[in-house]
């Protein structure tokens, strides 16, 4: 989650590393930790009340976040309410990228991601209860990419198409206990060098827009790319538990709670100015360098400023849904 925050600044150089498996990434450990024991019409109403109620949540606050900073900034109110109704009509389509057909569609920005992951994980469900099951999520996860090329539909289903394909890959991850295995040095190197390629070269995943880059030879070495560079991520994750368990620990509460830290990005990368921060430390004669990293800690901040509000305030605990995080396991368990 991090990652995607540090990824939203137009900052080349954190793009060109972010963008080759941040969301897949996201998608493949929700598909590990997807669960079966529910049945399917209990887990659709379970995955709504925690993805599909947050979205509206969180669009309606980004809503009130904008005319109040839309008035600070010296809209008048034909302005703000144009730009209320514009938000509204983007939140009610739920596209992560804007978009001409079949309409111009203003994008909602990080939200998006509530809708695909609500859809990939449902494809997922379905295509489980058939013999089958990984061509099935292959076949849509393809139909959703063709059609995103000729038609953009509303609420990112095609992005939730594309997605169950990381979801199932996860889902299988745990299936075969992939994880628990010591890879091999020739992996983690081969994996490594590929993953320097494709950021030297910017072969980044757009799951998003359905943009796996274009030529068959290029989406194919985007996909492994992607699923190589999150498997060397959980690979790095796992070290990080057993040797420094202080930002282990740290990282284990932001990995249960970032949804909240997803929903308080969206606000403020939807609605803060950070074009004036920039002005105003360009003013200050701040290098570029510099000035991203202001803006990046700032932006961190907000969201886990909202993080910990929300752990201290019951209404928003029940909106998101948590109850009691859970600790680190011991160095020496395999996480559940």
């Amino acid at each position: 989650m991090l990652c995607i925050i540090a990824g939203h600044f137009g900052i080349v150089t954190a793009n060109r590393f972010v963008y080759t498996f941040h969301v897949p990434l996201f998608f493949l450990i929700s598909g590990y930790f997807l669960s079966t024991r529910l049945d399917l019409k209990t887990f659709v109403k379970k995955k709504v009340r925690q993805l599909i109620v947050p979205y509206y949540v969180t669009g309606l606050t980004i809503i009130v976040f904008a005319g109040i900073i839309n008035t600070i900034l010296g809209a008048d109110l034909q302005s703000v309410t144009a730009d209320a109704g514009s938000i509204f009509g983007a939140l009610l389509w739920g596209a992560g990228t804007p978009h001409t057909d079949p309409m111009v569609i203003r994008q909602i920005g990080l939200l998006w991601f509530l809708w695909a992951l609500f859809f990939s994980l449902i494809i997922v469900r379905v295509a489980l209860s058939f013999k089958y099951p990984g061509l099935i999520v292959a076949g849509v996860a393809l139909v959703g990419v063709v059609s995103a090329r000729f038609v953009w539909l509303p609420l990112s289903i095609q992005p939730g198409m594309l997605a169950s394909f990381f979801v199932y890959l996860g889902y299988w991850a745990k299936q075969k206990d992939v994880l628990s295995r010591t890879p091999s040095p020739s992996l983690v190197i081969g994996l490594t060098l590929l993953w320097a390629f494709c950021i030297a070269k910017q072969i980044t995943i757009g799951v998003v827009s359905c943009d796996l880059g274009g030529s068959l030879i290029r989406s194919a070495i985007c996909l492994v790319d992607s699923i190589g560079a999150s498997y060397l991520i959980i690979l790095l994750c796992k070290s990080v538990e057993k040797h420094l368990r202080p930002l282990a620990r740290f990282l284990n509460m932001v990995g249960q709670t970032t949804l909240v830290i997803m929903c308080f990005h969206a606000i403020s990368d939807f609605t803060f100015p950070n074009y004036l921060l920039y002005e105003a430390m360009g003013q200050l004669g701040a290098s570029m360098p510099v000035m991203h990293i202001v803006v990046v800690a700032l932006n961190m901040g907000w969201a886990l400023l909202g993080l910990a509000i929300t752990l201290k305030c019951p209404p928003l605990k029940k909106l998101f849904q948590i109850e009691k995080l859970n600790p680190l396991p011991a160095s020496s368990q395999q996480p559940r």
